[in-house]
């Protein structure tokens, strides 16, 4: 038997008369109640900063994870970016990226990568010019 919950944000932002949309999808929940055991995603571990970053974990728990990246611009009128890539033994398991450019609107943006296995993973964040952002990871278990 499976359940199934999922929340997601969306709103519309606007500024100096330009709208735009921005999709922010916050951590979805899913519970799978099999033989009395309830799974469900469970926060292992978060940072956060301006630059880039290099992250090194290992998932030895759950066999499914998350990666949810945010980020915002400071608003300085060019392209401003995070770029999030996930590798397990030199594969690219999962990227995401966020940007902005001069027309987009000064806000949060937020996206997610997820992958099975269990293993040590390498996270690659390549940011430019932003106030700051974050990165959560996520185990299913």
């Amino acid at each position: 038997m499976l359940f199934f919950t999922i929340n997601e944000n969306s709103s519309d932002t606007s500024s100096s008369g330009s709208v735009g949309n921005i999709s922010d999808s916050s951590v979805s929940s899913i519970s799978d109640v099999s033989g009395g055991s309830t799974k469900s995603w469970h926060k292992v571990d978060s940072f956060n900063g301006v630059g880039d970053y290099e992250i090194t974990f290992n998932n030895n728990g759950g066999n499914r994870i998350k990666i949810v990246s945010s980020a915002m611009p400071i608003k300085n009128y060019a392209d401003n970016y995070m770029y999030t890539t996930v590798s397990k033994n030199g594969y690219n398991m999962g990227s995401s990226q966020l940007s902005w450019n001069s027309k987009s609107a000064v806000a949060t943006k937020s996206d997610n990568i997820e992958f099975s296995g269990s293993g040590t993973y390498s996270i690659s964040i390549s940011a430019y010019e932003l106030q700051y952002w974050n990165l959560e990871i996520y185990e299913y278990y």
